[in-house]
């Protein structure tokens, strides 16, 4: 259920890789703010080109990565975290709407037939359509819902898509350094848990694969954080915390 829980796995994968070091519930909502910079009657915790960035989709940004941060042993009773956690969602709500909307300059469609695709995908895993609903329900997704969260990610994704150029990592790209480097590490962990690792003639392709892989997803995260930083360079962001 990741696909339903988070907007997007990789964009939200990203926060903890390119972002730190630079798919909520809901998404981010896309509502014109007035002169006073309101949606609704309330204030937009942030404005990017106009749109406003309402207070609902922050508090549910904040939620999910409170639950990715107890899954990797952070505090969250200290209050440095809590504020790291804070400023990332609004980053990331940011970073969302911008590549929404240069989706739609680009005049990116998505048809309802590759949404309904994914929803039958998504639906492969479950019994039948009553426990697929009741997935959604537990995740706080009504139905309806659900169309509109699977667009605003495979738009999103298609940005991504034209952004990341086709890489090509090889083997020849690979040293024995490298290798001898991830073997050790591995090694040493292995030692650490009382357990022996085979020799590295037998995992030496293995970990030049994993080699290759880094390189790759190192190579596409640099594209990712090039886009963001030129969309924000030629956006109007305002932030109202």
């Amino acid at each position: 259920m990741d696909t339903i829980k988070t907007k997007k796995v990789f964009f939200t994968m990203l926060v903890f890789s390119v972002l730190i070091s630079l798919v909520a519930l809901g998404g981010c909502s896309e509502q014109a703010t007035d002169n006073n910079g309101e949606i609704n009657g309330s204030k937009a915790i942030a404005t990017v080109n106009g749109v406003g960035i309402t207070y609902d989709d922050l508090q549910a940004q904040i939620l999910e990565f409170e639950q990715m941060a107890q899954m990797q042993g952070m505090d969250l009773e200290d209050p440095d975290t809590v504020t790291i956690l804070e400023n990332q969602a609004v980053e990331v709500l940011i970073n969302e709407q911008l590549l929404l909307q240069e989706a739609e300059n680009k005049d990116i469609q998505i048809s309802q037939s590759e949404i309904d695709e994914h929803i039958d995908q998504m639906k492969s895993g479950f019994e039948d359509e009553g426990q697929f609903e009741e997935a959604l329900a537990a995740q706080g997704v009504a139905i309806e819902e659900l169309a509109d969260l699977i667009r605003e990610d495979m738009l999103i994704q298609a940005v991504f898509a034209e952004a990341v150029p086709n890489i090509s990592v090889s083997e020849d790209d690979v040293t024995d350094e490298e290798i001898n480097e991830v073997y050790e590490q591995q090694k040493q962990m292995a030692e650490a848990q009382g357990m022996d690792l085979p020799p590295l003639e037998e995992l030496e392709a293995e970990i030049e694969a994993f080699i290759i892989q880094q390189m790759q997803e190192a190579e596409e995260q640099q594209a990712i954080e090039n886009l963001l930083a030129e969309l924000r360079e030629s956006s109007e962001i305002e932030i109202n915390l």
